[in-house]
């Protein structure tokens, strides 16, 4: 009871999060969710099929009803009146000046071609009165925008309209933005749509609700099964009562380590919980309540290596497998307690279980031959196993939203690019930061490279000083008159406020203004661009820059966690196997099959499917349930119980993991196929293998 008053008022549910980002670690979630603060992440596009003139006004009224909303406007690509205010006092100096001297201007000459256009030209000709000359050359604009008889289009599919989304930082204001969306799509059946934003709802919610069922599912099978079983009603509640402890105040303990909890780690604590019951089993079942024997030296063992394992993955820098190794760990630990010390006073009276009936096989391996055949298949997996580095593939695979992503990005240019995240101590370096990167990518569209730097404005004040333009302002003046222009025609041409102009300053203020988004989080500064693939991978090798991309921030974490946990992996199995060696001694080699077999056949099936990260975390949980079974299996005095309290862990273990595979979020699939292949190989060693002598 006072677990559940704990619960109740610290209400770890939430901390629940739904997102793919709960599973990174706190660097690489940081910049996952910096990202979806720019308005490449906060976009809503809406397009119409065909280009008819009632396929543009049934846009325009789809774009008037969502502009009414308070959370969405349309995405305008318009140039601010400060930006243009900026760009206008520092005209010469956004330019190239493409002469050294005045002397090497042929100023005659360009102005009798002026003239000539202007008596010549039958339309009106305007010549720039600031810069008449052309001194100074502007650098192409590169464009990925199409239009389309005036309006932007996407590809030759119908015209296109962008929205940005605003205010959308918790999770209610997703669900009512996306509501409202959705309600207005929904009266123009020939509407195609897509937002970031619906993956997270649409995702949020079926991982939700797949958790609710596969929980509630989990415990009242894992129940029914115990009440057969058990046949003992009074140990029945106890049992009930300690494995809802392990799982609540594992809640409530990691609430205190993490900010929040992924509701996978929710999901997997119940399955823990079958594994667990073993403790109970081999304790009720070789009558250590009733008869109180003493200390259960084989399940400590078991629970000792098994919870060590869970230690040293929980290490791992991949937070989804840390909090579940965590979970583990404290659920685990509480159950075990509970099992071996408590019940033993709590007058729990031995009743004869339901019981299997004796088996008898034709097929009997030796463990030279198990272990044999384990090795070989090993060897010859590992040479074909292929892994799968895509953390999307570990989400709920919706394959509706997915097809649209694709739709919309196959056919809009810039949807191609990849999204880069652009760092620096200060607003300046942050501009030279920028023109550095678009110097690799000069079609990449950074508006913080369209500024100018300290550098810059002190290069070109220099250039445009020793240029000596009041000789050359004196020429023009008299060479335009001899040539019949008009007096003062030139009068405002190069003039000192556009030659001189002050030094420019920048605050996080004014570049708002401009229209230009940055963050400052941390003593940096941060914007945002996109890159064509192919210039990708140079520009992330720059010192400052990070992928804004959530699948190659995922990649470049999981392939890092996939080390780790090879690295930790392995400590843990020779952990596993040197605990193994000492508790059975003689009977190692019969014992250690209980590890080499799972993991065999676990390996070929990666052979047929790629192995994700939740596959080779279970597979390491496999191996510390398997020496469970080991140590029990090679105790010296062997009796038929331990082989049913085995079976009936086994029974409890695949209810409670195998409940998953119905789960449409792949990494709790990936998990119970992992745990199912693993004890269907452990339930295999469990029949064919012949007792050790």
């Amino acid at each position: 009871m006072s677990v559940l008053t704990l619960f109740v008022i610290t209400q770890p549910y939430n901390k629940f999060a739904f997102s793919l980002s709960s599973m990174l670690g706190e660097k690489e979630k940081e910049f996952v969710e910096l990202a979806q603060e720019f308005s490449f992440s906060k976009t809503l596009l809406v397009s119409m099929k065909g280009f008819q003139q009632s396929d543009l006004e049934a846009l325009e009224q789809i774009s008037s009803k969502l502009s009414a909303l308070d959370k969405i406007s349309v995405l305008e690509f318009k140039t601010t009146p400060r930006l243009r205010a900026y760009k206008e006092k520092y005209k010469f100096y956004l330019s190239n000046l493409e002469y050294k001297n005045s002397n090497d201007v042929d100023i005659k000459k360009e102005l009798n071609t002026i003239y000539d256009r202007l008596v010549s030209s039958s339309l009106y000709f305007s010549i720039d009165q600031q810069d008449p000359l052309s001194l100074f050359k502007k650098e192409s604009v590169h464009k990925d925008l199409m239009l389309k008889n005036g309006h932007l289009s996407l590809g030759e599919y119908g015209y296109l309209a962008i929205f940005s989304l605003k205010d959308i930082a918790t999770a209610n204001s997703r669900v009512k933005l996306y509501n409202e969306i959705q309600t207005i799509l929904n009266t123009h059946k020939n509407a195609k749509a897509f937002s970031p934003l619906f993956y997270y709802v649409e995702n949020s919610k079926k991982t939700q609700n797949d958790v609710r069922v596969i929980v509630m599912t989990s415990m009242l099978f894992l129940g029914i099964l115990y009440l057969l079983i058990l046949r003992n009603f009074y140990l029945f509640l106890n049992v009930l009562t300690t494995l809802a402890t392990s799982i609540l105040l594992a809640q409530v303990i990691l609430t205190y380590i993490f900010t929040s909890l992924s509701i996978i780690a929710l999901a997997f604590a119940t399955a823990i919980t079958s594994v667990s019951i073993d403790y109970m089993f081999h304790h009720y079942l070789h009558n250590y309540y009733d008869q109180k024997k003493g200390f259960n030296r084989a399940v400590f063992y078991g629970f000792f290596t098994t919870n060590t394992a869970f230690i040293l993955i929980s290490f791992i820098e991949f937070t989804l497998i840390k909090q579940i190794a965590l979970f583990s760990v404290i659920s685990l630990t509480i159950a075990y307690v509970h099992f071996a010390f408590i019940y033993p006073h709590l007058a729990i009276k031995y009743k004869k279980p339901f019981l299997l009936r004796s088996y008898n096989t034709t097929l009997s391996l030796s463990s030279t031959k198990i272990v044999l055949l384990s090795f070989i298949v090993i060897v010859v997996s590992l040479l074909f196993v292929t892994f799968d580095f895509n953390v999307k593939n570990l989400d709920y695979q919706n394959k509706k939203l997915i097809a649209d992503e694709k739709f919309f990005s196959s056919k809009l240019p810039q949807a191609k690019s990849s999204a880069i995240l652009i760092t620096a101590s200060n607003i300046n370096e942050l501009i030279l930061n920028s023109k550095m990167v678009h110097s690799i990518d000069p079609t990449a569209f950074i508006p913080m490279a369209s500024l100018l730097s300290q550098t810059e404005y002190k290069q070109q004040r220099k250039k445009i000083t020793s240029f000596n333009f009041s000789t050359l302002k004196e020429k023009i003046k008299i060479d335009s008159q001899n040539i019949g222009y008009k007096a003062k025609y030139f009068n405002n041409s190069y003039s000192n406020d556009l030659l001189y102009p002050t030094s420019p300053t920048y605050t996080q203020k004014l570049l708002k203004e401009f229209g230009f988004e940055l963050i400052n989080r941390d003593d940096l500064f941060i914007t945002y661009t996109t890159i064509k693939p192919s210039k990708l991978n140079e520009v992330l090798n720059l010192n400052f820059t990070k992928s804004a991309s959530s699948k190659t921030i995922f990649e470049k974490s999981l392939k890092k966690v996939y080390d780790e946990l090879i690295l930790y992996g392995s400590i843990t199995l020779i952990f596993i196997i040197l605990t193994l060696a000492i508790v059975t001694k003689k009977r190692f080699f019969s014992a250690i099959t209980y590890i080499l077999f799972p993991m065999a056949f676990i390996l070929l099936y990666g052979v047929f499917t790629p192995l994700n990260i939740m596959h080779i975390f279970m597979s390491f949980v496999v191996l510390g349930i398997g020496i469970d079974y080991g140590i029990y299996m090679s105790e010296q005095k062997l009796s038929k119980n331990t082989r049913v309290a085995i079976l009936y862990s086994l029974l409890s273990t695949f209810a409670g993991f195998g409940v998953l595979i119905l789960s449409d979020i792949n990494s709790l699939y990936s998990i119970a196929i992992t745990a199912c292949i693993g004890i269907l190989a452990i339930l295999f060693l469990l029949l064919f293998q012949k007792k050790a002598s």
